[in-house]
């Protein structure tokens, strides 16, 4: 039927409508939105390519659909710390979403560059944006990235940088293989969500959603298994187990003479690097998905979700003390090692300051923990009378 339209007028026509091509082998998707790219990046990734193919979805959604968004771990016998696993998405994530949202995806992982970069040529030349992660040069961090376009010498991302920001594909490919070789279980993967096969309920998904948590927040410990460049598994203590845990650590009564720079180290390891930041902002995260899908509710389901996202606001606020009144000792943290230069001091007074402030925080820290647990408490009971 195509018989009589002249070759260049029928590549046009043949090719799928959210592609530009433009001479020099360049390749670009449009119609692909940029959304947040807050905590590197994912929840946004998936959200623009869901959008790319007419579906109104928000990040907000996505991010609430997340299995582990209410998952809060911690184990004394480990180092004092939370469990790393539980604070980030990655690939894992991007299935479970696609897949509770009713789409299809293409998942490879462990993927050498040439493999990685055909990958992404096919995809986009087929209309697919493509997710990867990538470590940016200066910046020791897996970002997702979305890729929408490529050409002979760059890549297109929707990145931490901005919309359609271009950068050298010899360079993307530097940062994606130091990746692969530091971080083997975030990295060395494409992800390219494919098209809708099924519609879904979202109202059933939200009430699934707060069962999950009620599940999750009642659960006494939960088991990690060895993943290649993963640490730190085995059996931590899980939900409100977790955080009574955590409060008798931090209320620990302790003989802090002797206390030096690498104790300090240990003894604040909670919160110390970004576990403490990180759930603060899952439950900005969860706060929001509540108030998003309450309007979906009337009567009082809706006052109960409600309800519960007041408490996880507060519980927000909470966070947000405990950050800076828990004796942190990484440099990125709010405090930012406000103890460790007392402590190496030469003069004993300003030593001594040290350790009675060391002290007295972690004794106000175990307070702030205690209301955060009691509001977490009174939020999944809002849960449970909305899933009866």
């Amino acid at each position: 039927m195509y018989k009589f339209i002249p070759g260049l007028l029928l590549i046009f026509l043949l090719m799928p409508v959210n592609i530009v091509a433009r001479e020099g082998g360049e390749v670009i998707l449009k119609n692909v939105p940029r959304n947040s790219f807050w905590q590197a990046g994912m929840f946004s990734c998936l959200t623009s390519c869901f959008n790319a193919r007419d579906d109104d979805v928000s990040p907000v959604i996505v991010r609430g659909l997340w299995k582990k968004l209410f998952l809060f771990t911690y184990n004394a016998d480990e180092g004092g710390g939370a469990h790393d696993w539980t604070l980030f998405s990655d690939y894992t994530t991007a299935c479970e979403v696609c897949s509770t949202l009713g789409y299809s995806y293409e998942y490879e992982k462990d993927l050498e560059w040439s493999e990685a970069w055909k990958l992404i040529k096919r995809s986009i030349d087929e209309g697919n944006p493509v997710i990867t992660t990538w470590e940016p040069p200066g910046i020791h961090y897996p970002w997702f990235v979305v890729i929408v376009g490529y050409d002979e010498e760059k890549l297109y991302l929707h990145c931490y940088k901005g919309a359609f920001y271009e950068y050298s594909i010899d360079e993307f490919k530097e940062g994606w293989k130091k990746g692969k070789d530091e971080q083997p279980w975030l990295y060395g993967a494409i992800f390219i969500p494919g098209e809708k096969e099924r519609e879904v309920r979202l109202k059933k998904l939200f009430i699934e959603s707060l069962k999950r948590a009620v599940e999750t927040m009642n659960k006494k410990e939960i088991t990690f298994p060895k993943v290649k460049g993963k640490f730190r598994e085995g059996t931590f203590r899980c939900g409100f187990e977790a955080y009574k845990e955590l409060i008798d650590y931090l209320d620990e009564e302790r003989d802090y003479s002797k206390l030096d720079i690498d104790s300090l180290k240990e003894i604040g390891g909670w919160g110390a690097c970004h576990e403490a930041m990180c759930e603060d902002a899952k439950r900005h995260f969860i706060a929001d998905y509540l108030l998003y899908i309450a309007s979906e509710f009337e009567g009082d389901v809706r006052r109960h979700i409600e309800r519960a996202a007041e408490l996880y606001h507060g519980v927000e606020c909470l966070y947000d003390n405990l950050l800076i009144i828990h004796p942190a000792t990484a440099p990125w943290s709010r405090q930012g090692y406000s103890h460790l230069p007392s402590l190496a001091s030469e003069d004993e007074t300003l030593r001594e300051e040290a350790v009675k402030k060391f002290a007295r925080d972690m004794k106000e820290a175990a307070k702030i923990l205690r209301k955060i647990y009691d509001r977490e408490k009174k939020a999944i009971e809002e849960f449970e009378k909305v899933i009866e």
